[in-house]
């Protein structure tokens, strides 16, 4: 396993206690930040029922890929400073289906069947791909049902909603949102993910105004990214129907395919980074640096997401391009946390 080459050592770091009362900066300010305030944390099972009961509600309707589900042909359209990209798939079921993707000068072609997945790609993933594919097909992922979850009641386009945030731990107890929570924000009468955020800064933004129905599912004709306050892309649904008259050529792969293990692609993945902090400020303040990480866990593309203290954005994003990461796939898509520690 790789380590990394951090200033301070993990002993040296729990001795100081991170998590100290009231010495954490606050996550800043956003227009998608709906958690200003104290969130409660759930820790009856009753409480934790109902936001796991309303993530459930929320994945059920977003997750194309879970068992049973209907099969189906999809294609989605997104804008972004790099120009137009294009994702689409043909899912007839997980042991038979075809996955491509594109934007610039990348292209990438995944065809799996029989329980094998073969691939033929033209360069790394850039971002903006990996942001509308999460955002689009899986973005309640995992077993939430084992971390801590915090809620809160808020308002979002004039109705009420239930903001559910969910992290490993705990940094101490403050108001606000915590650095390390994945935000879900969720309609209470209709069940539908409204915003998600894999870290604070970056926001998927869910449009249902046109009403599109898939078999029972409320389908998004829009997901607007939202990266440090900026509009960074806009996908837009152009199709989603029953797959017919689907070419046994389109599924099957070709000569230029190489098999593809599961873990060519790590999505949404949260690294901790520590240094120190020269401003002797004496709070723990965080930076969030959305990262691009290659296969020997190099930093190839990095954007800065939030930061407690704007003068340590450059600092933190200079180390994240001098660490190599531990990871395990050809390309991992990662949320950084440095933690400036006083």
């Amino acid at each position: 396993m790789r380590i990394l080459p951090i200033f301070l050592a993990l002993g040296y770091l729990s001795a100081q206690n991170l998590s100290a009362q009231n010495k954490v900066a606050p996550v800043p300010a956003d227009p998608h930040e709906l958690v200003t305030g104290m969130a409660q944390v759930l820790a009856t099972p009753g409480d934790r029922t109902n936001a796991m009961t309303l993530l459930e509600r929320a994945k059920q309707n977003s997750d194309m890929h879970m068992p049973g589900a209907p099969p189906f042909a999809i294609k989605v359209s997104f804008n972004t400073q790099a120009g137009m990209g294009e994702i689409s798939e043909t899912w007839l079921s997980g042991r038979s289906w075809r996955y491509d993707q594109s934007l610039g000068g990348y292209s990438e072609a995944r065809v799996g069947g029989g329980g094998q997945t073969f691939a033929k790609r033209v360069g790394m993933a850039p971002m903006a791909v990996q942001m509308v594919r999460s955002a689009m097909f899986w973005p309640v992922g995992g077993n939430p049902s084992v971390n801590m979850i915090r809620s809160a009641a808020a308002e979002w386009n004039g109705k009420p909603v239930t903001v559910v945030l969910i992290s490993g731990n705990s940094e101490s107890i403050y108001p606000g949102r915590h650095w390390v929570e994945t935000e879900y924000v969720i309609d209470n009468a209709t069940g539908l993910l409204q915003i998600y955020s894999r870290a604070p800064g970056t926001f998927a933004v869910y449009s249902y105004d046109k009403g599109l129905q898939f078999h029972g599912r409320q389908m998004p004709d829009r997901i607007t990214f939202f990266v440090a306050g900026a509009q960074v892309v806009d996908a837009q649904l152009v199709s989603i129907s029953d797959p017919a008259g689907v070419d046994a050529k389109l599924m099957s792969p070709t000569s230029d395919m190489r098999p593809d293990g599961p873990a060519s692609m790590g999505l949404n993945q949260r690294f901790p980074l520590y240094t120190r902090d020269t401003t002797n400020s004496g709070m723990l303040k965080q930076v969030i640096v959305h990262a691009t990480l290659d296969s020997d866990g190099n930093a190839v593309d990095t954007v800065f997401s939030a930061a407690a203290d704007p003068g340590l954005i450059e600092t933190a994003m200079d180390l994240v391009r001098k660490t190599k990461f531990s990871v395990a796939a050809s390309q991992t898509d990662a949320y950084i946390n440095v933690r400036f520690v006083p």
